[in-house]
């Protein structure tokens, strides 16, 4: 597995801002919206999955932001494909708790804390680097962090919901590793970005940080589809571990 950099690693590390999901902690949470076209079709409700991804995708924005609740995210994009009742609010609410349910049980769903996270968190922390969580998360999903027994870890959260902002896409005006240099007037130069996702590291790499992409062992194939789901079942933190300690 190991590693891979945008740019230098810095000569001595300060901070680590990490992310969260499939970084730290695995989840099956591929494709949101076509789970809560499952949770509809499951209810009796068919509509072409082609209709749900727009809607779905610009308010899960705003519950990344904070601006919404992920109860509220689902009630608009409900009103938005046209299937909130103004006569019935007992199945509005039975749809939205049920579509809610599915995301947390998809995020929680996998493995948890992966393997190798919580020692290289310690590890990080007795070394005396400040650890500094920056993740995009809608409301439930801070949920599932709080519940994770990790946030013990962190010197400060600097996730979507805490700057409103989110990791992207590439090329966005306004994003949440620029707005995570502005908040905390760190040296970019003594700090490293480290996710699962190269497409956000290209993000921070842009805004001015060193990254480093962490590679990841799969229980199976990517482009399995349900019940098939691949999960991460390992994350490469030695390999990382061991190029910090070098420098050090």
């Amino acid at each position: 597995m190991g590693f891979s950099t945008l740019g230098r690693i810095p000569n001595f590390v300060r901070w680590l801002g990490v992310d969260f999901f499939n970084t730290l902690y695995g989840t099956s949470l591929i494709d949101g919206p076509k789970t809560a076209w499952t949770v509809l079709h499951d209810h009796g409700i068919y509509i072409d999955i082609e209709k749900i991804w727009r809607p779905y995708r610009a308010l899960e924005i705003e519950d990344f932001l904070g601006h919404i609740d992920t109860n509220e995210r689902y009630a608009r994009w409900l009103a938005a494909l046209g299937l909130f009742s103004n006569t019935d609010p007992a199945r509005n609410r039975k749809l939205v708790l049920a579509l809610r349910a599915a995301e947390k049980r998809d995020l929680t769903d996998g493995y948890g804390v992966l393997m190798g996270a919580v020692e290289f968190l310690e590890w990080a922390k007795s070394r005396g680097i400040a650890l500094i969580l920056v993740s995009n998360v809608t409301e439930v999903g801070r949920e599932v962090q709080q519940e994770s027994g990790l946030m013990g870890f962190f010197k400060t959260f600097a996730t979507s919901r805490d700057l409103g902002a989110v990791k992207g896409p590439e090329g966005a005006e306004a994003n949440l590793f620029e707005a995570f240099s502005a908040e905390f007037d760190l040296d970019p130069t003594l700090g490293l970005i480290v996710d699962d996702e190269e497409r956000w590291l290209k993000v921070a790499h842009e805004a001015g940080f060193c990254t480093a992409l962490l590679k990841q062992a799969w229980t199976a194939s990517r482009d399995l589809q349900p019940p098939f789901m691949p999960r991460i079942i390992e994350v490469d933190f030695p390999a990382l571990q061991r190029k910090l300690e070098a420098l050090m």
